[in-house]
């Protein structure tokens, strides 16, 4: 069977700060069923050097989509955040649009796959529902977080968008409930459960299991870790001001945070200003696996802070969370970043409001106060729920919802 998968997140290489979930899904799936024949669409970005690649499990085509090709910066980190960053990559959004539509025509054509695989709703789900219906071909479609919510933004025409050609997914994945709930408020309930239900399923992205052993022994509660991209939707600089206030408090503590993003600067300033930088707060930059494995593994609480942002911007479930709980780490988590799908409160992590660095200060003092026993069953507790996420049986969800295996 062949799939085309169209996605404006991809990782170019190994060195690509770029979110790998999308990557792993496929690499994940190709071991289970080897029969499947994945190629992979996705546009230009500053880390990809060829306009082809053949990897093993999957071929990449790279396409550019604005001129000059040094302005294309429209994609990779997000595009909901790079438009936050710079408002004047909105002009680039008509031309992207296009770009995908040519190219994901063409592809359909040459290569005939039986179903275009999206991911995201905005812009990839509008272009492949258009290209499918264009060509005679299924597709389906996996939505992560406000990709489907940014459309009901736009006057007359976004709720329409919506209505008229999600509808026309063979099947649809929500990463998380959340997710799903800004997906269904396009439709009635009447509507959500005879026309998208049917075909609808919560898949989350998946995780890989720790590959050292992970330490048995109490952690260092002390030591706090934020992995993940700095970005507004990661409600970075709540966890600073609840760092500020625990110093305030004379509670030491040490925060790492290990990700790259537009508000790197803006975050390690704010930091200075708040007198954490190089004391109680260290930026590590972005961590390739090794690395990140080695900071969550050193690391006694992961502290997860998303936000819903003002323009509309959110989480859909954040792989860190699940990373968190995989090393039996003690995960504080926000009640924006769809958490509770695989945290139950004060059974295997803790989940705590957003936008409220008091109640993220109050339950850090709660972790470091809290006997080693409750610490101790807090961990068994979160890894034991991981293994529900990991790649093998969520790869499988997917292989046995998304496609029908009939047609290969």
């Amino acid at each position: 069977m062949k799939v085309l998968i169209c996605s404006s997140t991809f990782p170019a290489s190994e060195s690509d700060p770029v979110p790998r979930f999308v990557y792993d899904q496929l690499a994940s799936i190709k071991v289970i069923s080897t029969e499947l024949d994945f190629i992979v669409i996705a546009p230009h970005n500053s880390h990809s050097q060829t306009k082809s690649q053949q990897h093993k499990e999957f071929k990449e085509l790279r396409y550019h989509y604005f001129f000059p090709f040094s302005l294309e910066k429209l994609t990779g980190r997000g595009i909901g955040n790079s438009l936050q960053q710079n408002p004047l990559l909105y002009l680039q959004i008509p031309f992207l649009m296009l770009a995908t539509f040519f190219v994901l025509l063409y592809q359909t054509r040459k290569h005939k796959p039986d179903y275009i695989y999206a991911h995201w709703f905005m812009p990839q789900g509008v272009v492949a529902a258009l290209v499918a219906k264009l060509t005679h071909t299924p597709w389906v479609l996996t939505s992560h977080a406000s990709d489907v919510s940014i459309l009901g933004r736009l006057p007359f025409f976004g709720k329409r968008i919506v209505r008229s050609l999600l509808p026309s997914a063979s099947k649809i994945t929500a990463v998380s409930k959340k997710t799903e709930a800004k997906m269904r408020s396009f439709f009635s309930d009447e509507e959500w459960d005879r026309v998208i239900l049917p075909k609808f399923k919560i898949i989350p992205m998946g995780i890989n299991l720790p590959k050292t052993p992970v330490t048995t022994t109490t952690p260092n509660v002390s030591e706090i870790l934020f992995i993940g991209r700095l970005v507004e939707k990661k409600g970075v600089n709540y966890l600073l001001e609840a760092m500020a206030q625990l110093k305030e408090e004379g509670i030491k503590v040490h925060l790492s945070i290990a990700g790259d993003g537009q508000l790197k600067n803006q975050l390690a300033e704010q930091a200075k200003q708040l007198d954490l930088l190089g004391k109680s707060v260290e930026f590590l930059g972005y961590l390739h696996d090794k690395s990140k494995q080695a900071a969550i593994n050193s690391a006694g609480i992961v502290v997860v802070p998303s936000i819903n942002t003002k323009s509309g911007d959110s989480e859909g479930l954040p792989v860190a969370v699940l990373e968190a709980l995989s090393f039996g780490k003690i995960c504080i988590a926000s009640d924006a970043s769809g958490a509770e799908d695989c945290i139950k409160d004060d059974i295997n992590g803790f989940i705590v409001p957003e936008k409220d660095p008091d109640a993220l200060a109050a339950k850090i003092k709660t972790v470091l106060k809290s006997p080693a026993s409750e610490l101790l069953k807090i961990r068994s507790n979160a890894m034991q729920s991981a293994q529900k996420f990991t790649w093998h049986k969520i790869a499988q969800e997917h292989i046995e919802f998304l496609w029908d295996n009939k047609r290969a």
